[in-house]
């Protein structure tokens, strides 16, 4: 397993104590396409469809996933910028809507964080914002899960705030939803395990720069969250494959698995220190 380790400080926009965050983070990368990041197409997402979703803005925009009220997970690489690591102070996560410009009057709390957060001032739960719900409570139900939802070949979903636009360059204001079908794993066999390639329901329709680390959904449940692209299918150059990376396989190491998404982790009053692990398989593909 490939590492590269560094020490991460946070804190709330209501200036609570300070919690420390060592995030041991793979520094191989599987090459991807330039269109990694965001919705291109899709449609506007409803209020309260995708309440765990929110969006990491700042110097850099992503998308996350609210696994407690507490915590929240996304990309690694959303907080890179040119090969330098973004200021964690500069991020700001937003949930509980669908419109960035809405004025919610919700309180929002500002976090520096790494792939995975954690608050000690929680988000406040309501109809629109929500912790993730997931469909098994351990890596092998959600397999399980997986391999169901591609033998019905049912849809999934991707999501984002990304950019709507390349040229020229508009970033959405909305979160953006676009229907999605997987694809066999015969079809990429160099993609490893907790990935999954998937293909838009429609033309021109896919993720690009802004929408990494969004919620990915299969069957209506959330399963992962939006990784970028690999180009196009070796035998259909028209056709853009998305990768996402499953969230099953990491549910030990992050402590997920609650039925509503809360970790099973010891939350100590003024600094905690959480050790992540994650290996990537290093090749082009």
């Amino acid at each position: 397993m490939c590492t590269y380790r560094y020490g991460q400080q946070f804190k709330s926009k209501a200036l609570i104590d300070l919690l420390l965050f060592i995030l041991v983070l793979s520094d191989c990368y599987l090459t991807t396409s330039g269109s990694n990041g965001k919705v291109i197409g899709g449609r506007k997402a409803v209020l309260g469809e995708f309440p765990a979703t929110v969006c990491l803005d700042g110097i850099i925009r992503c998308g996350g996933t609210l696994v407690s009220l507490v915590t929240v997970i996304t990309a690694g690489h959303c907080f890179f910028l040119k090969e330098k690591r973004v200021n964690p102070s500069d991020i700001v996560i937003i949930g509980g809507t669908v419109d960035l410009e809405e004025e919610s009057g919700d309180k929002q709390y500002r976090v520096n964080d790494i792939a995975l957060a954690f608050l000690e001032s929680a988000f406040i739960e309501t109809k629109t914002l929500k912790p993730a719900f997931f469909p098994a409570s351990n890596a092998a139900g959600m397999r399980e899960y997986m391999d169901r939802i591609k033998a019905s070949n049912a849809t999934c979903h991707g999501t984002g705030y990304g950019f709507v636009s390349m040229e020229p360059k508009i970033i959405s204001q909305y979160l953006k939803v676009i229907e999605l079908s997987l694809l066999p794993d015969i079809v990429l066999p160099e993609l490893i395990e907790y990935e999954m390639c998937a293909i838009s329901n429609k033309a021109f329709h896919q993720t690009s720069y802004g929408d990494s680390g969004s919620t990915f959904l299969c069957g209506g449940q959330i399963v992962g969250l939006t990784k970028g692209g690999l180009g196009t299918l070796p035998d259909d150059e028209h056709i853009n494959v998305l990768v996402f990376t499953l969230l099953g396989p990491y549910f030990e190491d992050f402590g997920l698995g609650g039925c509503d998404g809360m970790p099973n982790f010891l939350f100590l009053p003024v600094v905690l220190l959480c050790f992540l692990f994650s290996s990537f398989y290093c090749s082009r593909i």
